[in-house]
């Protein structure tokens, strides 16, 4: 038997906005995220 998988996910602005809202490192969720972006060069 033969099984192909084919799968994406998405994740979004407010999945994001919501994870550095949580985040425990200082900051507004905004600029946790523009951090994140430089850091990383998306």
């Amino acid at each position: 038997m033969q099984i192909v998988d084919f799968h994406s996910l998405f994740f979004s602005r407010p999945f994001f906005e919501a994870l550095a809202a949580q985040s425990p490192l200082p900051g507004t969720p905004e600029a946790k995220l523009d951090s994140l972006a430089q850091r990383t060069g998306i």
